[in-house]
């Protein structure tokens, strides 16, 4: 929309060098009349099924589109957040919905007006449903599941349940399940909700295999971990214990140490002593029932000396002009939207107050866009997330490392102008709205909104006049 007005079209040709060889250029006049449709639904439609896709279809590029839904019987309002104009919505009623509903999606320009559909309205009319999830039917249990329920209604409360398909016995478990030796042998699961009228419902009935063999799970070290501070130690089992203890050995000399023992219930927190750097594994040994039960051997490092986190590339100030001074640069050889690399780099970077650096040495990596492996100048130790028997830690991994900004800006440019999997991104790189949707179709990021962020960020600092260009 902000396209409107007296313009001028141009086709121009340049050759390799950048140098102006021939062009022609029309005075045109940009007058769309905003136009949004919301499909998926016909006015006065039926709507029984539980999912229902939705999408807009717009005449003009927006930032980005929301969905709104109103029930005017009882006045509940929905509306979604920012979502992609091309990416769809999925609609699911739930049986406090039914009876009338009205719909309609939202396009928002670059500059936040709004442009509304019309209001699709329908009569809603789905059917109860609940089923019990996190098992499947003949499965073998030999270890915790989550149990959870999928539900169309409103529920006050949610219970699980076994029974014994020899005794018939009922028996109400968690929904983190761990059976242990008395539920061995063959179980029908099910959940069981009250409504918030007190209705009782049940889910449909899975039949399980419970393995029940004593086991315990040792929390709060996971595999592969580095451990420079002071770790929290416990464990899990599917049995009553009657005592547990802690044995650290050193991988290099094989010495073995006993570091806490006692209640199994108990919390017990290691601390790594200094100078002791090196390899390590940890195990937990439990008696029950006169036997010993082991948990896995778990190998991990430790590191006590001093460790190094991000630092800034420029001064904060300055990140800006330096960003897309290298952002005009690429696009005048790629074509790419330099106002979608700077956002890019000003997100990815906290405007350049946080690039990796190797955790052990301090070595700037001069990595902008957090690239994984192994780059120009090799590589730095850095951190990411793992989770190891429900807790999560972090583990070293390798993030690329090169001589200059410049080198990381086009190496990044690279992988975006050369994987197949950036193509749909390709085809519409040099508009900065729909460049950013795409890498989010693409799989760049994971952040919901990382799109969203990236458009408020163009927006608010004006990045958009980085594309202009002179013939």
């Amino acid at each position: 929309m902000e396209d409107n007005g007296e313009k001028v079209l141009v086709a121009a040709f340049y050759d390799a060098k950048g140098n102006f060889l021939a062009g022609h250029a029309i005075p045109v006049t940009v007058d769309i009349n905003p136009d949004i449709k919301l499909t998926g639904l016909s006015e006065g439609e039926l709507v029984t099924e539980d999912r229902v896709p939705l999408a807009a279809e717009l005449n003009f590029s927006a930032a980005y589109v929301k969905y709104e839904i109103i029930n005017p019987d009882t006045n509940a309002y929905y509306i979604s957040s920012g979502l992609d104009p091309l990416g769809g919505f999925t609609m699911i009623p739930v049986m406090e919905d039914n009876g009338n509903m009205a719909l309609r999606v939202i396009a928002f320009d670059t500059a936040g007006n709004e442009y509304s559909s019309k209001k699709v309205n329908v009569k809603v009319d789905v059917a109860r449903k609940l089923s019990l999830g996190g098992v499947t039917e003949g499965q073998t249990i030999d270890k915790s599941v989550s149990l959870f329920v999928s539900k169309n209604f409103n529920v006050s409360t949610a219970e699980y349940v076994a029974v014994d398909l020899n005794t018939g016995k009922e028996t109400v478990i968690s929904n983190n399940w761990f059976p242990g030796p008395d539920m061995a042998g063959s179980k029908q699961l099910y959940a069981r909700v009250k409504d918030t009228n007190g209705n009782i419902y049940t889910s449909n009935k899975i039949t399980v295999n419970v393995k029940g063999t004593p086991q315990v799970l040792l929390q709060g070290v996971g595999p592969g971990q580095v451990v420079s501070a002071p770790v929290t130690l416990k464990v899990k089992s599917n049995v009553t214990l009657d005592s547990i203890k802690y044995i650290l050995m050193n991988k290099a000399t094989g010495e073995t140490k006993i570091i806490g023992e006692g209640s199994y219930l108990a919390e017990y927190s290691y601390t790594p002593e200094t100078g002791i750097e090196g390899n390590y594994s940890i195990k937990a040994e439990a008696k029950y029932q006169g036997s010993t039960i082991k948990t896995e051997e778990v190998n991990f490092s430790v590191y006590t000396k001093q460790l190094y986190a991000a630092k800034p590339i420029v001064e904060k100030e300055k990140f800006m002009d330096f960003a897309s001074r290298l952002a005009t640069d690429a696009k005048e050889v790629t074509g790419m939207s330099a106002a979608l690399q700077t956002a890019q780099a000003i997100l990815e970077t906290g405007w350049g107050q946080s690039v990796p650096v190797d955790k052990y040495d301090g070595q700037l990596s001069n990595n902008l866009f957090g690239v994984k492996g192994t780059g120009t100048a090799g590589s730095v130790t850095s951190n990411t997330w793992e989770e190891y028997n429900g807790v999560s830690f972090r583990i070293d991994a390798e993030f690329r490392a090169y001589n200059n900004v410049s080198e990381s800006w086009a190496d990044h440019n690279e992988l975006l102008l050369t994987k197949s999997r950036y193509q749909p991104f390709r085809d519409v790189m040099f508009d900065s709205t729909q460049g950013a949707w795409a890498l989010r179709r693409c799989g760049y990021a994971t952040d919901s909104q990382y799109s969203v962020k990236l458009i408020n960020i163009i927006n608010l600092y004006n990045l958009k006049s980085l594309d202009e260009t002179t013939i």
